[in-house]
């Protein structure tokens, strides 16, 4: 796992999780604070390779944030399924 940060003038300004399993990476809690010189997807990907080099990045966005990571080079490939167990 790794925690990332972007920081702009000494304040953070954009970050995310990497949660690495079974060969893929996932994204979550991904922010950027609008307007920031840096923080946003673009950069990202890159970033995600060079901690978890060769894995696929997973995430689950939806609506807008869908929208942004496709512009950055996301692809969505199925609807979030979410598991429980009875107990």
């Amino acid at each position: 796992m790794a925690v990332t940060a972007a920081e702009q003038d000494g304040q953070i300004v954009a970050g995310a999780i990497l949660s690495q399993s079974d060969g893929v990476v996932g994204v979550s809690n991904f922010f950027a604070r609008p307007g920031a010189r840096t923080g946003s997807w673009r950069g990202f990907p890159a970033l995600a390779a060079s901690l978890f080099p060769g894995q696929t990045l997973v995430g689950y966005e939806s609506g807008p944030r869908l929208a942004y990571a496709e512009r950055h080079g996301f692809k969505p490939i199925g609807r979030l399924r979410v598991w429980i167990k009875d107990t």
